[in-house]
């Protein structure tokens, strides 16, 4: 009976640690949202940045 028993709960076990190893990381939305807010960051830069040249080439600042 014990033979049997571990016959039986070696492959769930062993399936057991392999989809742990496949579990929902619980760090993903907090990763999308920092991926989300550095899109939205570097986005605001580059507008930015192309309204400073266009004024500059509109008024033909030369430093």
């Amino acid at each position: 009976m014990k033979r049997a028993l571990i016959i039986f709960t070696a492959p769930l076990l062993m399936t057991a640690g392999t989809s742990c190893a496949y579990a929902k990381d619980p760090w993903k939305k907090y990763y999308k949202q920092e991926m989300k807010q550095e899109k939205e960051f570097y986005k605001a830069q580059r507008k930015s940045e192309k309204a400073w040249h266009k004024y500059h080439r509109k008024y033909g600042y030369d430093w």
